[in-house]
């Protein structure tokens, strides 16, 4: 499954992703580490439950919007620049949030740190200023408040990491 053309690949799970990232120079030891545990976790989860199961129209339906999800996110993660150092994600709705699809949330935190050196997380949905860590992973998710509510969030990025302060008017 070697891709050495920067093309998004469907990946059907962890082993590709690893293959995926590897081909294209983005996989790090931290990260190869954390896929290899996710994999031992899904292989003991299967091997309890008995083996395969038929899935009902509603999960493949969850299965086929997961994959779409999965193959945007994989584009993006293929076409980052060369001599990207630091990411910063920027997104409508967090995980979790009624309007995220939280079918794909594990997977979709799993993209989000093949990014180069992901420092933290963007959303605005709910207009007003938080904070949260939501997978215990040292990635901060802000949710910025809006102008009619007076505030804004200031981010100052540096080498060594990033400061952020919530500002109110």
């Amino acid at each position: 499954m070697a891709n050495t053309n920067k093309k998004p690949t469907i990946v059907e799970n962890f082993k590709d992703l690893i293959e995926v990232l590897e081909a294209n120079g983005l996989l790090t030891d931290a990260r190869k580490e954390f896929l290899e545990k996710r994999i031992e976790v899904t292989e003991k989860k299967n091997a309890s439950k008995g083996g395969e199961k038929k899935l009902s129209k509603e999960q493949i339906a969850n299965e086929e919007i997961k994959s779409n999800i999965l193959k945007e996110m994989e584009k993006l993660i293929m076409n980052v620049p060369e001599g990207v150092e630091k990411t910063v994600v920027a997104m409508h709705v967090p995980p979790y949030d009624m309007e995220f699809n939280n079918n794909v949330v594990n997977v979709f935190q799993l993209y989000l740190k093949s990014f180069p050196n992901l420092i933290f997380c963007l959303n605005g949905h709910a207009h007003s200023y938080k904070v949260n860590e939501y997978f215990n992973d040292g990635i901060f998710y802000y949710q910025a408040p809006c102008a009619k509510k007076r505030g804004y969030i200031l981010f100052t990025i540096t080498e060594d990491g990033y400061e952020q302060e919530h500002i109110t008017f």
